[in-house]
């Protein structure tokens, strides 16, 4: 019989639904092998004691004194095989370990454990907390003071204090609070039971036979003892300190690490790193980085609400800081740019003359300009700078005039002028007695002759004057200048009411000053005019100036003085100003060099011409000079004029000593040398 093949099996049944991929319903973690999975566990030391204790010991020969300490803190077996007697040189041995192998100082190495003290202790005495060994607490001021009392001894009863017994007991060390301390303040003090101790084995010995040579060894063997544990505790403290500063410069060097990566974060979240600068020393003092290895996202998250308010504030800080500084650059402008506009040449020489700064800056016109509360820049050309500027020149007229009768008001009044305060007359300015006194700072002063030199002391180059002008207390006559100058005057053969500086200056005489003793070789130092009362204004307080007296040199010996000294050089004064721009401001003069360079190089002129390119302010210094000297006396006095030098060139005057002139005639002219050959001229008149 043949099986029927249409029938269907249950194997081959079609199956209700889609078989699904494995791989696509299983997860990797439900299809990983549970068998080979290696469960976790926590860290434990539980089983360790229970090893075999050679093996416990070797491991533990290799802790440092810190570990055996905190791993004696862990279990209770642990502890009673930490404190058995048989772990004491363990302890011992850990203080060979060391703490610091990369470093070569020898104060790191820790203190080895000294004879008769237990390894624990030691660790204790290092690591631990001070306590007192008598009431056993720690920082118990008024316990120890009380043990100080009863327990302490500075000296053994019963013995001197130069007896050896009170050097052969061990002592506490102490540092002195001051220097005026007792020497041996240092030495500390003993207890009590210590020195019972030592007393009874020194009296002891003292009964005995041989009682000198066991003293001796005994005293011998404490001295020994009591050096060895002073060393140890010199060693100790030196360590102490070694470690302390070590740390702390392990310490400041992860804290500036941590500082900086938090400033990074502060500069990579988009703060200026202007900002971020100036805080730092406020994430420097951020408590949370203290003791901190490393800056890490969580303790960044901590910090950031403490560290960016100071970053803002800096922020704030500095935006103020800037306006400041652009308001401030804008009203300097504008300053700048009315100097440039009001300077002017002083005629007849080639000084500049500006009015002062703060002068200038109240000009109601440029005062309004510059106290309005704007950053915008401002140039030359601003169409409201030179509206301000047109009514300038009234304004400088207006500021002359005044300051002109605040100085004719200094001088002494004219009998025959007595509506001078009305309409004073500007020309007792000009004349050469006419000499000031502008004081300075503290005892300094100044002497300005005549309006020319009195209006370069009116104002200080920047910023507010310090004291008021009027009177007194900034301008005074100058008594006895004025007196000098008149009796320089009449030496010269002017009428002192009527003589101007220009006119002194136009004779350009020289005089010496009669109360000045001469110097080596009857040398005397020859002047001008204005020299001369400058000198007597000096010489005030002198005793043996209290009546000038001045000399005035003759034609010749003028000459000769002229011709040595030359004219005043300006170049070395830093006084040139460009007028071709404000770069060199008033406070921002400059050398004869450097505003030629400027010129040179900012307006391509390679030969500038003074008065059209760079001007010279008058400034209330005087150019340096060298000081002129007059042989006059001594064994070779310069008052010989060679006539063959004096026939070739007319107008030039050189003295010359016998000794000179004898050389210079042969030597010169190439004739032999005769009384005929030079003239004697008189040197004072």
């Amino acid at each position: 019989m043949c099986a029927d093949t249409s029938v269907e099996t249950e194997a081959t049944l079609p199956l209700p639904f889609v078989e699904a991929d494995p791989a696509e319903e299983i997860s990797p973690r439900s299809a990983r092998n549970l068998d080979t999975e290696v469960k976790y566990e926590s860290s434990s030391l539980s089983l360790f004691p229970s090893m075999h204790l050679d093996i416990i010991l070797e491991v533990l020969a290799y802790l440092h004194p810190l570990e055996l300490s905190q791993l004696s803190l862990t279990n209770k077996a642990f502890r009673e095989l930490l404190t058995s007697p048989i772990a004491d040189p363990i302890w011992r041995r850990s203080f060979l370990v060391d703490d610091y192998p990369q470093a070569e100082h020898a104060n790191l190495r820790l203190p080895q454990c000294p004879t008769g003290v237990s390894g624990q202790r030691w660790t204790r005495v290092l690591f631990g907390r001070l306590k007192c060994e008598y009431v056993h607490l720690a920082q118990c001021f008024p316990f120890l003071s009380n043990a100080r009392k009863h327990s302490l001894l500075d000296v053994i009863p019963g013995y001197d204090a130069t007896h050896v017994l009170n050097w052969i007991v061990h002592r506490t060390q102490r540092a002195p609070a001051s220097d005026d301390l007792p020497w041996d303040y240092h030495r500390g003090r003993f207890w009590r039971s210590d020195a019972d101790a030592v007393v009874a084995e020194y009296e002891r010995l003292s009964t005995g036979d041989d009682s000198e040579v066991a003293i001796s060894s005994f005293i011998e063997a404490r001295k020994k003892s009591v050096a060895e544990l002073s060393e140890l505790a010199d060693r100790c403290n030196e360590w102490y300190w070694a470690v302390r500063h070590t740390s702390s410069m392990e310490y400041s060097k992860n804290l500036d690490k941590v500082c900086i990566r938090a400033a990074k974060r502060l500069v990579a979240e988009g703060f200026d790193q202007r900002d971020v600068d100036s805080s730092f020393y406020d994430i420097n003092d951020c408590e949370l980085f203290y003791r901190k290895p490393r800056l890490t996202s969580k303790l960044w998250n901590r910090a950031r609400p403490f560290i960016v308010p100071s970053v803002l504030a800096a922020r704030t800080q500095r935006l103020k800081h800037e306006r400041e500084l652009r308001i401030q650059a804008r009203k300097q402008a504008i300053l700048g740019h009315a100097i440039t506009k009001l300077q002017a040449a002083v005629p007849g020489v080639r000084h500049g003359y500006h009015l002062p700064p703060h002068t200038i800056a109240n000009f109601p016109p440029l005062a309004q300009l510059i106290e309005e509360d704007s950053e915008d820049s401002i140039s030359a050309d601003d169409p409201r700078l030179i509206q301000a500027l047109e009514a300038s020149p009234a304004f400088v007229e207006s500021w002359i005039l005044e300051m002109k009768k605040l100085l004719i008001a200094v001088l002494p009044k004219v009998e025959s002028q007595p509506q001078q305060l009305e309409n004073p007359d500007f020309h007792r300015l000009e004349l050469a007695i006419s000499v000031f006194r502008i004081h300075r700072t503290g005892m300094h002063f100044e002497v300005a002759i005549g309006w020319d030199e009195a209006r370069a002391h009116l104002h200080r180059w920047t910023g507010e004057p310090e004291l008021p002008f009027l009177g007194a207390e900034m301008i005074q006559l100058e008594d006895q200048g004025s007196r000098v100058a008149a009796e320089l005057v009449l030496l010269v053969g002017l009428n002192p009411d009527i003589a101007t500086a220009s006119q002194m200056d136009f004779v350009d005489a020289r005089f010496v000053c009669n109360d000045c003793s001469p110097e080596s070789q009857g040398q005397r130092h020859a002047m001008d005019w204005r020299e001369s009362v400058v000198h007597s204004a000096s010489k005030q307080q002198d005793i043996s100036h209290d009546v000038p007296s001045w000399t005035l040199l003759s034609p010749l010996g003028a000459a000769d003085v002229r011709r040595r000294d030359g004219p005043p050089d300006y170049t070395r004064l830093p006084s040139w100003s460009c007028t071709m721009c404000n770069g060199f401001l008033p406070s921002l003069l400059g050398r004869h060099r450097v505003v030629k360079y400027h010129l040179y190089k900012a307006h391509s002129i390679e030969n500038p011409i003074e008065g059209e390119h760079l001007v010279h302010f008058l400034l209330p210094i005087r150019p340096p000079r060298r000081r002129i000297m007059l042989f006059e006396g001594g064994s070779h006095p310069a008052r010989f004029r060679c006539n063959r030098c004096a026939q070739t060139h007319p107008s030039v005057v050189k003295l010359f000593s016998m000794r000179a002139l004898t050389l210079h005639v042969p030597d010169k002219h190439q004739v032999e040398f005769s009384d005929s050959e030079y003239t004697e001229a008189e040197l004072l008149l």
